[in-house]
């Protein structure tokens, strides 16, 4: 059908697995690194994936014409990547609520590094 005019595959119109992970990365790595700052960013995404979700599904049904499926033991090197952007996030995470929280933010430059080693 539709498969040959647009593959599911690396940069091509109808997508590609890289990409799609990719996508769902950096949402991730937003959200995890700066929904300290502004909590209704996780309402504001939450949305916005479900809309993402039902382009992505009619993508698969109109466009690619759904690509043949392969089996996989798990995501591969993604878990790596989900893993250091949670890793990363908490050092952030700590780090901004140090710097823009009060009562913290009005500590000595030498409390907030002692609280930021203790609390890492």
């Amino acid at each position: 059908k539709h498969h040959s005019y647009a593959e599911y595959t690396y940069l091509s119109w109808g997508g590609s697995f890289t990409e799609d992970f990719l996508e769902l990365a950096i949402s991730f790595a937003l959200l995890t690194c700066f929904s300290t700052l502004y909590p209704p960013l996780a309402v504001f995404a939450f949305f916005c994936h479900l809309l993402e979700y039902r382009l992505l599904a009619r993508r698969m049904i109109f466009i690619t014409s759904r690509p043949m499926p392969w089996g996989a033991e798990g995501i591969g090197q993604w878990k790596w990547v989900l893993n250091t952007v949670g890793n990363v996030a908490v050092l952030i995470n700590v780090g901004l609520v140090l710097v823009f929280f009060d009562p913290v933010r009005h500590w000595p430059v030498e409390k907030k590094i002692a609280a930021f080693v203790v609390l890492e």
